[in-house]
């Protein structure tokens, strides 16, 4: 066998974003608010966390951009 991956889910969260909400769910999931990736009902897919992730230390945390654009490039927030 080759070195190819099969598609996933995460490849098409906008699809999977649509079908949900067609199907009648509410969708919830991590975002930016209020300088923190919160969990939060969810408008779009376009508002997971791409692009973000978190610096933490001894009592802190603090939102960082990420070269990479992962939607879930993140450790547990606050609300965790």
């Amino acid at each position: 066998m080759g070195s190819e991956t099969s598609p996933s889910v995460l490849d098409d969260l906008d699809g999977l974003y649509a079908a949900l909400r067609e199907s009648g769910y509410s969708v919830t999931g991590p975002t930016v608010r209020d300088g923190a990736i919160v969990l939060a009902e969810l408008s779009s897919a376009g508002e997971l966390p791409y692009d973000w992730g978190v610096r933490l230390s001894p009592g802190g945390y603090r939102l960082r951009r990420r070269e990479d654009e992962a939607a879930f490039g993140h450790s547990a927030g606050p609300q965790s």
